[in-house]
């Protein structure tokens, strides 16, 4: 937001309503499945508005994937020096009783 003031861009705001019906009435439930499922565009009408489509949530997902795949690996990482680390504590103790 800063950043954009600092440009003079028009900050874009969003506000998402969700309803959530724990238990819809049988009347209540035959009227929000009449009508079919509502679904996203698949391409943006207009460069740069941030619009919610199929295209960017699939960029959001990929993104997503990344993001895991590196927590994973630096998972990876640590568990390696994690043992290292016991095999050197249990090396020391070894070398400790021997005294």
């Amino acid at each position: 937001m800063e950043q954009a003031r600092a440009q003079r861009e028009p900050v874009t705001s969003y506000i998402y309503e969700e309803l959530v019906f724990n238990e819809p009435t049988e009347a209540m439930f035959d009227i929000l499945t009449s009508n079919g499922s509502v679904s996203l565009p698949t391409k943006a009408t207009s460069k740069g508005r941030g619009e919610f489509v199929i295209e960017t949530e699939a960029l959001e997902l990929d993104r997503l994937g990344e993001g895991l795949r590196i927590v994973q690996e630096q998972v990876r990482s640590v568990r390696e020096k994690l043992a290292q680390r016991e095999k050197d504590v249990a090396e020391m103790r070894k070398a400790l009783e021997k005294m």
